[in-house]
């Protein structure tokens, strides 16, 4: 049996849709602050309990905001306050974490894991011989107290050797970088391409499978043009507006 919601149906005329007063009465919350960025919305049982409606007028009002990407659902989680993008200029010098400072945000790291490799793949980058050794650091990337990516650096040894607890006790690579006499961190090359997350990705963030992701894949030199650190990161997108001067 099909239920239909008369609060759903068409409006008389000159009057709106009941989902559609729902919307603007949820996006006027958004505005006021009654939910901030980042906030979790009420479920939809109650919302429908608030607003005396069947929960698919509730679905309809969502999809809407969800359209005029207001709010964002995750899976298993709820429905959140869609926060303001990150504008990040990519330039020869520019950092991530200095960008979202400057734009009042919050991205810090949080260590996954740490381990002695060897160069196979990644020695190459690096300007390494295969089997010279290296230090994986695995990352969260934590914005405004949310994670919404992960890094994989590499780091030559034994040149960088006890980096990952530099990284740790000051909160930047840059910083960390400056204890071994690194004052100047140039990004060579980079490539950017739009992936799908993995299993383990997707449980580490939380993060619905069936969102792409975006993956940086960096190489950073010294101001000798020595290479020193090769990273491939993947982030939630749609936190990142990304522009590029020419």
């Amino acid at each position: 049996m099909v239920y239909f919601d008369p609060c759903d149906e068409a409006a008389p005329s000159g009057r709106r849709p009941r989902w559609k007063e729902i919307q603007l009465e949820m996006e006027g919350w958004i505005e006021d602050g009654r939910f901030e960025p980042g906030a979790r919305l009420p479920t939809e049982e109650e919302l429908a309990q608030e607003f005396s409606v069947h929960r698919h007028t509730v679905r309809r009002a969502l999809a809407e905001l969800r359209l005029k990407d207001l709010v964002r659902a995750e899976q298993g989680r709820g429905i959140f306050v869609t926060e303001a993008n990150i504008s990040y200029r990519i330039g020869r010098q520019t950092r991530l974490s200095h960008t979202a400072r400057m734009q009042g945000r919050s991205l810090q790291y949080r260590l996954v894991s740490v381990d002695p490799v060897n160069a196979i793949r990644y020695g190459a980058p690096l300007g390494l011989p295969k089997g010279h050794p290296l230090i994986r650091i695995v990352m969260m990337r934590v914005l405004d107290g949310r994670e919404i990516g992960i890094m994989r650096s590499y780091y030559p040894l034994p040149r960088f050797e006890g980096i990952p607890q530099w990284i740790a006790s000051t909160g930047s690579v840059g910083m960390a970088m400056a204890h071994y006499g690194v004052d100047q961190i140039n990004r060579k090359k980079l490539q950017i391409k739009a992936v799908a997350p993995n299993v383990h990705e997707t449980k580490l963030m939380k993060f619905d499978r069936s969102m792409p992701m975006l993956e940086l894949t960096h190489l950073a030199t010294d101001a000798q043009h020595v290479p020193i650190e090769f990273s491939i990161s993947r982030y939630d997108g749609r936190y990142f507006d990304i522009i590029m001067d020419f």
